[in-house]
């Protein structure tokens, strides 16, 4: 049975060296402006966590509906869920510094604020939730790839029923603790502030970024041996059709969301959208709408673009950055409200980041079969046809 062994283990050198290189220019960072340090490793781990959740959201949909053809793609998606434990690894340092990020973790910074969020937003809370949130998401990835590896080895269907059945239980645990992790570490930056919907705009951006990366790893991986090596252009099709739903999903939340603030204009409920709105950042959102929506919407219309694995890659590629810089637009403005400001900090932190996640992937998808074929409908999911 062919593994993954040989390019997991390039790829996990590779990543590995990145995420070197990045943490030792993190922790210059953390020495020379440790609030700027703190503030782009945000940014990255809730782009890169973002896109996992919504990998796993995949995976446990496609169990949870019965669903074959993604049965070639599930071992891949499964690599990536399996990446989870490094997210709680990169937290420790925000934990540690979560005076500079959030200021309600002070208690001067708590002043002002109402009785209910003063007795949720305290540093105790944080850690304990985002342990909850983390540990959460961590079990239920472990759960469903362990399963997938023992169905490799006895081919007993059993775990396949096991799956479906905690799959809709799993959705709902994992959407709850989503929608409240949005709140901790994203919404609460501006603690005044609120939104129901922030959770599920969060969730857009990171499902839509979910179905761009299985497009680059099953087209990186059509290889002996690798993820992508019994995808056909009909699986293409499909993650392309995904893709596109998905981009018309998240504008559409990021608009309802707007919208709702806009008609309404009142002062104490846009303290979260002055920022972002006006000036540099105003521009940098609808460079992020041109850029995530409208040319990969238009682009994506194309069932001939989504048959070629190639182009589908390079447009989810695309959307792949752009996600990024829509985590850059929630974030960012938090720490300077006047302008978005690149620096060498946010390179570093987005090696860091992806380049540890990358190698904790690689190395547990060494010596792993690289597709599930002895899942029972492992044949239908290879023979499936998009319509």
């Amino acid at each position: 049975m062919p593994r993954a062994g040989g390019i997991a283990r390039r790829v996990f050198g590779r990543s590995l060296a990145a995420a070197v290189v990045g943490a030792a220019a993190f922790a210059a960072g953390l020495a020379l402006d440790p609030r700027r340090a703190l503030f782009s490793l945000l940014v990255a781990w809730t782009f890169a966590l973002g896109v996992v959740i919504g990998v796993l959201v995949f995976v446990l949909s496609a169990h949870a509906m019965k669903a074959k053809w993604p049965v070639v793609v599930r071992r891949a998606a499964e690599s990536v869920v399996a990446t989870m434990p490094a997210f709680a690894a990169l937290f420790i340092p925000l934990a540690a510094g979560a005076a500079h990020v959030w200021p309600w973790t002070t208690h001067a910074g708590r002043e002002g604020l109402e009785g209910g969020n003063s007795a949720w937003l305290t540093p105790v809370g944080l850690v304990v939730r985002s342990a909850i949130w983390l540990a959460c998401w961590t079990l239920v990835s472990e759960i469903l790839r362990r399963w997938s590896l023992r169905q490799d080895g006895d081919a007993d269907p059993v775990w396949t029923l096991r799956a479906r059945r905690l799959a809709p239980a799993a959705l709902i645990a994992v959407a709850v603790a989503t929608t409240f992790a949005s709140f901790d570490w994203m919404m609460s930056l501006t603690p005044e502030w609120f939104s129901s919907v922030f959770g599920v705009y969060w969730f857009a951006g990171g499902f839509l970024g979910a179905f761009a990366l299985l497009v680059v790893l099953l087209h990186a991986g059509r290889v002996p041996g690798g993820f992508g090596e019994s995808a056909t252009s009909e699986h293409f099709v499909a993650l392309g059709k995904f893709l596109l739903a998905f981009t018309v999903f998240w504008a559409y939340i990021a608009y309802a969301q707007l919208f709702v603030y806009w008609i309404a204009n009142v002062p104490e409920e846009i303290s979260w959208w002055v920022p972002r709105l006006r000036g540099a950042w105003g521009y940098a959102g609808i460079v992020m709408i041109v850029g995530e929506f409208a040319v990969p919407f238009f682009l994506l219309l194309s069932r001939d673009l989504k048959t070629q694995p190639r182009a589908l890659a390079a447009v989810s590629v695309w959307t792949l950055a752009f996600h990024y810089l829509d985590s850059y637009w929630l974030v960012m403005p938090a720490f300077d409200p006047s302008a978005p400001r690149l620096h060498w900090l946010d390179a570093a932190t987005l090696l860091l980041v992806v380049g540890t996640a990358t190698a904790l992937g690689a190395w547990r998808a060494a010596g792993v079969p690289a597709v599930a074929r002895n899942d029972p409908f492992f044949t239908l999911s290879a023979e499936y046809r998009s319509t």
